[in-house]
C-alpha cells in the first residue's frame, strides 16, 4: 500500500507567523529526509521556510519597536489610544480600563479615558498609588489608597478610599463618599459626602464646595460653600457665599476680600450651630433657628 506523503504546503500554512525555532528545525528535518525523493517539493518547502523566517523576523522588529515607543514616551504626551504601563506607571489614553477585585499597585496614574478600580464583592481588592494620580477623563476608585490627586478635567470619584492632597481644577468634578482626604483645594465642583472627612484644611478658591461630611481643619471659602448636615471643626473664613443647613461649625469669620471673585460676602445659618461669629464691614450674616456662642458685627447681621 502506497504511503501518503506529507504536504509541505499544509505544514507551512498551519504554522503561525511567530512559530518557534523548534518548529523550524523539525520542518527542516522532514525536508532533509525527503528532498532526495522529490526535489521540486524540497525546493518549494525551502522557499516556504525562507518566507516564514522573513515574516518572523519582521514580527520581532515590529514588537521591539512598539516596546521602545512605550517606554520612551512620557506621561501627558500625545499618545495613541490605549493602556500603557511603564515601570509600574499606568497611562490610559482615550479608552476604558477596569480592574475588579484585584490587589494592584502603581507608582502613578495618568488618565484621559475611563478608569474603574473596584474592590469587588469580596472587598478584598485594593489599588495603591504611591505617586501622583492625574485625571482628565473619568476616574472611579472603590477601595483604594492614593497619594495626591490632580483632577484637571472630567470626573474623579472616591468611594471607601483615602487620598493625600486633592486638587480639583476649574471645570472638573470631584466627589468623595466614605473616604478620607488629607487636604483639598477646589476651583471646580467638589463634594465631600456623608461619612467622608478632610483631615486638614480645605480651600475653596472658585467654583462650588458641597459638604455633608467633616472638615477637621479649617475652611477657607472664596466662592460658594454649601454645608448640609456637615461640620467644620476649625475656623471657617468666608469671603464668598456660605450656606450652612443642619450643620455644626466652629468659629466663623465673614468678610469681604479684594482677592475674592465674589463682590459680596454672605453667610447664612439655618438650623445650625456655630462658635464665635465675626461679621466684618460690608459683609452680611444671618441665622435662623440656629445657636451661636458669641457674635461681633461690623456689617449687616440678622
Amino acid at each position: 500500500m502506497k504511503k501518503k506523503r506529507t504536504s509541505y504546503d499544509a505544514v507551512l500554512s498551519s504554522l503561525p507567523t511567530n512559530a518557534s525555532l523548534t518548529a523550524f528545525h523539525t520542518l527542516s528535518h522532514i525536508t532533509g529526509l525527503n528532498k532526495k525523493r522529490n526535489r521540486s517539493k524540497y525546493l518549494k518547502a525551502s522557499a516556504g521556510l525562507a518566507v516564514l523566517l522573513a515574516s518572523v523576523s519582521s514580527f520581532s522588529i515590529t514588537s521591539t519597536a512598539a516596546q521602545a515607543d512605550d517606554t520612551s514616551s512620557s506621561q501627558g504626551g500625545n499618545r495613541t489610544p490605549g493602556v500603557y504601563t511603564d515601570n509600574d506607571n499606568l497611562s490610559v489614553y482615550g479608552v476604558s480600563y477596569n480592574s475588579i477585585g484585584q490587589i494592584i499597585s502603581y507608582k502613578s496614574i495618568y488618565n484621559t479615558g475611563s478608569i474603574l478600580f473596584d474592590s469587588g464583592d469580596s472587598k478584598q481588592g485594593r489599588v495603591t498609588v504611591t505617586g501622583l494620580t492625574t485625571n482628565l477623563g473619568t476616574l472611579l476608585i472603590h477601595g483604594g489608597t492614593l497619594a495626591d490627586i490632580s483632577n484637571k478635567a472630567g470626573t474623579a470619584t472616591l468611594l471607601r478610599s483615602s487620598a493625600g492632597a486633592v486638587t480639583n481644577e476649574a471645570g472638573a468634578t470631584f466627589s468623595a463618599t466614605n473616604s478620607t482626604i488629607d487636604t483639598a483645594t477646589n476651583s471646580g465642583t467638589m463634594t465631600i459626602g456623608k461619612d467622608s472627612s478632610v483631615t486638614k484644611s480645605v480651600s475653596n478658591e472658585k467654583g462650588t464646595l458641597n459638604l455633608s461630611g467633616t472638615i477637621k481643619g479649617t475652611l477657607d471659602n472664596a466662592a460658594t460653600a454649601n454645608i448640609t448636615g456637615g461640620q467644620v471643626l476649625g475656623t471657617t473664613t468666608s469671603t464668598g457665599t456660605l450656606n450652612a443647613s443642619s450643620s455644626n461649625l466652629a468659629n466663623i469669620i465673614n468678610k469681604v476680600s479684594d482677592n475674592s471673585p465674589q463682590t459680596v460676602s454672605t453667610a447664612t445659618l439655618l438650623r445650625s450651630s456655630a462658635g464665635a461669629v465675626t461679621n466684618e464691614a460690608g459683609a452680611t450674616f444671618s441665622a435662623t433657628n440656629s445657636t451661636i456662642d458669641t457674635a461681633t458685627n461690623s456689617g449687616d447681621m440678622t
